[in-house]
């Protein structure tokens, strides 16, 4: 026997106990994995994990979990749903992912990444095109364009979502794709849901085949922002093309047009063409549409839409005034069915830290279909440049447009350099149609709570805009003790009133100054009853919200003391004092008329200053506590104003 022949025996000898060893290794390793508590978790359990797994990582991730251990690699195979999330990367891994989900629907799926350069073999789909119930696809405008082919030539009969998306602006391939929607003479009739981003029908006629169509949304089949004269790289419908559409869609529920729908009216235009025709869509629960001004009013006055519709519109307005009016169709606005069953109303908007002109709306029964729940949105879009007398001319129009509206509650926002664009007579015209208002509040938003393009126009200092703020509030004031033409009160359903965000020392000054003051407040033939009764009649003056690290917490409010009612033969009174319950004795009440009137025992010592009755239900905070720098004005109406 040579030595190289000895040496081989001797290592296959050893090579043949490192393998018996080796399998020893496995059974032992799969002995101790059965004692991990995470491999004895049952199936079901360890299959929602796979699914979030799944869900939040890449598609190699599945394939991972798949090789941990024997349970886990048994659940995972077993779990056919695990396999239908597909982005069709290479072949294998496409055929792989399909033939373990068996016969479940799967979903085709893929996300363009700056930057990344991943191969897409949409060849590897070919043979389960008819078991895709889901496609959601972001590609450049190759891939696109073949996705658009695939779709025209292969079945896809079970196809049920279709989201087909070119990249954001930011991408290099920044192109408009058309898509055949004829699926070759065969299209998926279960077809619910289509949304499209910079893909556009070639031929709309082709969408009448989709009678069961639930949502449809379309966006930038134009250049939207920058409106480019240029031809638009989709062809768009004209209206009744577009129109034709909608009525082949009997069952939809949601519509989104964000620069896109019918074809544009020429940019010049002030006002839209006439056609008489209106498509209902009985069940449309949500209509999102961004677009200039003109189109929205064009294509809104052909739409026949449900009370309960949510509208969530947006307009350019051209660098015009904003103007509610502009967006909405000739006709008198109010009869839009969304916008008749409004309860409460907020005028003026927080976007972004950006103060816009824009109108909040919402029904009694709060729907949460939008962020915040509002149940109608109307504003402008957000490139917009033109504030400064937006707000003013925003309030004016809403009565108009919400006069066939119950409302309840309203609330204006308003920057603090822009509350001298107010006047009484604006006040008595916006308010003057909306007589069911029992609950007003005011805000002055901050400049350091917010942006706005023009504080270089008001760059005023703090302590004129303080002044200047509290004058406004005088002017409000007096709008409200206005007799109307018909000898009727101004909101006469009015029971709570709000003020926030003014500053108190600055109300106290003007007030103090109100004998000298142009347009004195008159409310003496007035009469207030301050009393212990359930709705005390009180207008709350309360600091911006802050967050709860920037102040301690308020202390708990007394209970009130038992008071006989007393009617003051006053009607407006302004309770100013110190924070601190120890200069309670200080505090003090002014009429607007600039006469001192002192209110006794209805100044607790307490950091509640003068707030004799209330219970805190209704306290500015809305949680029964008060904020130790609230200031209280008692508006003597003969009503309860809080």
């Amino acid at each position: 026997m040579s030595l190289g022949s000895y040496n081989q025996a001797a290592w296959d000898t050893l090579a043949s106990k490192e393998a018996i060893l080796y399998q020893k290794v496995l059974e032992l390793r799969s002995q101790m994995n059965a004692l991990v508590p995470v491999c004895s978790f049952p199936a079901e359990i360890l299959q929602h994990i796979f699914l979030w797994i799944r869900d939040d990582s890449q598609p190699e991730s599945v394939l991972r979990i798949s090789q941990v251990c024997v349970a886990w690699r048994t659940a995972a195979i077993a779990y056919r749903d695990l396999w239908t999330s597909i982005d069709a990367r290479n072949q294998a891994f496409t055929s792989m992912f399909c033939q373990r989900s068996v016969t479940m629907p799967l979903c085709l799926h893929r996300k363009a990444i700056d930057g990344e350069n991943v191969k897409w073999e949409l060849e590897a789909i070919r043979k389960w095109s008819s078991h895709f119930s889901h496609i959601d696809v972001e590609l450049g405008q190759h891939d696109m364009e073949k996705m658009c082919q695939y779709l025209n030539t292969l079945p896809w009969h079970g196809l049920s979502s279709l989201s087909l998306n070119l990249p954001p602006e930011w991408s290099p391939d920044n192109f408009n794709v058309t898509i055949d929607f004829s699926f070759n003479n065969h299209p998926p009739l279960d077809l619910r849901h289509i949304s499209l981003s910079k893909v556009g029908p070639a031929a709309w006629v082709a969408m009448n085949a989709y009678r069961n169509l639930r949502t449809l949304s379309l966006n930038h089949l134009y250049d939207g922002p920058a409106f480019n004269p240029e031809p638009d790289p989709v062809p768009l419908p004209d209206m009744i093309e577009f129109l034709n559409t909608l009525e082949n869609l009997p069952w939809l529920e949601k519509l989104q047009l964000i620069y896109a729908g019918p074809e544009l009216l020429d940019r010049g235009s002030t006002m839209y063409p006439k056609l008489n025709r209106s498509v209902r869509l009985v069940y449309l629960r949500e209509l999102c549409i961004t677009t200039m001004a003109i189109d929205v009013a064009y294509l809104l006055a052909h739409l026949s839409l449900p009370a309960s519709t949510h509208m969530f519109v947006q307009a350019r307005m051209r660098d015009r005034p904003f103007s509610l009016h502009s967006f909405l169709p000739n006709a008198q606005s109010s009869t839009l069915p969304p916008l008749r069953k409004m309860f409460r109303i907020q005028v003026g908007l927080v976007v972004e830290h950006i103060l816009r002109p824009g109108v909040l709306a919402y029904r009694r029964e709060g729907h949460e279909l939008h962020e915040g729940g509002h149940c109608v949105s109307l504003s402008e879009s957000f490139d917009s440049r033109v504030y400064p007398a937006a707000g003013r001319s925003l309030l004016l129009e809403v009565g108009d447009v919400f006069c066939h509206s119950r409302l309840v509650e309203m609330k204006v926002l308003q920057g603090s350099h822009l509350w001298h664009e107010f006047t009484v007579d604006d006040w008595c015209a916006a308010l003057s149609r909306l007589p069911h208002v029992a609950d007003l509040e005011v805000e002055c938003v901050d400049r350091s709570t917010v942006e706005t393009y023009e504080y270089s126009i008001y760059d005023n200092d703090l302590e004129t805009r303080q002044q200047d703020n509290a004058e406004c509030i005088l002017i409000l004031l007096e709008a409200l003790s206005r007799d109307l033409a018909t000898s009727s009160m101004l909101l006469p359903a009015l029971a709570t009133f709000r003020l926030t965000g003014f500053h108190p020392d600055a109300l106290e000054a003007r007030a103090a100054a109100s004998d000298v003051y142009d347009h004195p407040v008159d409310l003496v033939s007035r009469k207030v009853v301050v009393g212990p009764n359930p709705n005390p009649p009180y207008i709350y003056l309360a600091e911006p919200p802050s967050s709860p690290s920037s102040q301690p917490p308020p202390p708990p409010p007394l209970p009130p003391p038992a008071r006989p009612p007393l009617s003051l033969p006053i009607s407006v009174v302004l309770s100013l004092g110190p924070r601190d319950s120890q200069y309670a004795d200080r505090a003090s009440s002014k009429s607007l008329s600039g006469n001192v009137t002192g209110v006794g025992g209805f100044v607790q010592t307490t950091p509640l200053l003068a707030a004799p009755l209330g219970d805190g239900a209704h306290s500015p905070r809305g949680d029964g506590a008060h904020s130790p720098l609230n200031i209280y004005l008692a508006v003597c109406r003969g009503r309860s104003i809080t």
